[in-house]
């Protein structure tokens, strides 16, 4: 396909750092023919949350694994199921009635959510059993991270907005304690992987 600008590329350039971008491509993260193997020391797979059979996500994984060095890293994103629940709980509780099919059997056998209503599937959903079964397939887990942990999207962004310097470093670091704990991951909206090439030593 042909190249694209983008925002990332646009604030590389904007920031002084385009010249450091060797190209960019436009791709689906199942089919990364054209990278060679074993030419990253860094892969990052965001998409896995937009990919939603389990034969998608392995594709990506396999194609992340393939393109790492040995001890590359990985950095994975998924989205906790629960926070769609909390969504619905915040704006629309009668929905949970209107689609108790959905809520009570669908959802919780492949995770997958329409974004608007009486559209098809277009986000997928885990949790985290789901996300370590899916990677540690393929690589060594460093850690499992609950990115915003009990900070909520919105009501810690907006915390973090109007705090004080000395009460955004204090939100900052316990979200750094509590981000790995079982507690932070339960409640937590975005996940984050990280984990390491488990290639095998050449000879």
């Amino acid at each position: 396909m042909n190249c694209w600008p983008d925002a990332a590329v646009a604030r590389l350039d904007e920031g002084g750092l385009g010249s450091q971008i060797e190209r960019q491509r436009r791709a689906s993260a199942t089919d990364l023919s054209h990278v060679p193997t074993a030419s990253c020391d860094v892969v990052l797979l965001g998409p896995l949350y937009h990919l939603l059979t389990t034969s998608e996500r392995r594709q990506a994984i396999g194609e992340a694994a393939r393109l790492l060095r040995r001890d590359g890293l990985i950095f994975a994103a998924g989205i906790n199921l629960l926070t769609y629940l909390r969504t619905i709980l915040q704006d629309d509780p009668e929905e949970f009635g209107r689609r108790r099919d959905f809520f009570l059997g669908q959802l919780f056998m492949d995770g997958n959510i329409a974004l608007q209503p009486e559209q098809p599937a277009a986000m997928h959903l885990t949790t985290v059993a789901e996300l370590r079964a899916e990677l540690d397939t393929a690589f060594e887990e460093i850690t499992l991270v609950g990115v915003e942990s009990f900070a909520s999207k919105i009501v810690g962004r907006l915390a973090y907005l109007h705090a004080t310097p000395a009460s955004r470093q204090v939100l900052l670091d316990l979200l750094e304690r509590t981000g790995t704990t079982s507690e932070g991951l339960g409640v937590t909206s975005h996940y984050l992987y990280i984990g390491r090439s488990a290639k095998p030593c050449a000879g």
